[in-house]
């Protein structure tokens, strides 16, 4: 396993994301629902204080170089904001100089795949498809 969500955070953000204790708090909380199977972590924390970019661009990140042959599910309140929070997210996994990589056919903003492991990182707004897709974590973020 990668170093803790928290530390991930501050690598590949090159010390921009800082550990305030309300951000380590969510990366924490997210980081320990991703470990355990079958648990559900509620965040209530004001706008703009770094919830999305913690647990779903790096948070994203992190659960898919951990584990490249699971599926990662997001339900924003818009397709728009989905697509936004995908596409930022693939960014940061391309940009891992190790594990896993992005397939090669995965360019899509909304749904891209890891290589070779059949994981990956699925994208909706609410209202949006989620029936007959399978997976094993997911966030729903300002619905």
């Amino acid at each position: 396993m990668q170093a803790s969500l928290p530390l991930f955070c501050i690598a590949v953000t090159a010390g921009k994301w800082k550990p305030y204790d309300h951000s380590v708090f969510v990366a924490e909380a997210v980081q320990k629902a991703m470990e355990t199977p079958g648990s559900r972590v509620i965040l209530e924390i004001p706008p703009r204080h770094g919830k999305t970019y913690t647990s779903i661009v790096y948070g994203g990140a992190w659960y898919l170089k951990n584990w490249p042959g699971k599926t990662f599910a997001y339900v924003a309140h818009t397709q728009s904001l989905a697509d936004k929070y995908s596409e930022k997210c693939r960014l940061v996994f391309e940009s891992l100089p190790y594990g896993q990589g992005l397939a090669a056919d995965s360019r899509a903003k909304q749904n891209w795949s890891t290589a070779g492991l059949g994981g990956g990182f699925f994208s909706t707004g609410v209202g949006g498809p989620v029936t007959g897709i399978g997976f094993d974590f997911m966030a729903v973020d300002d619905p």
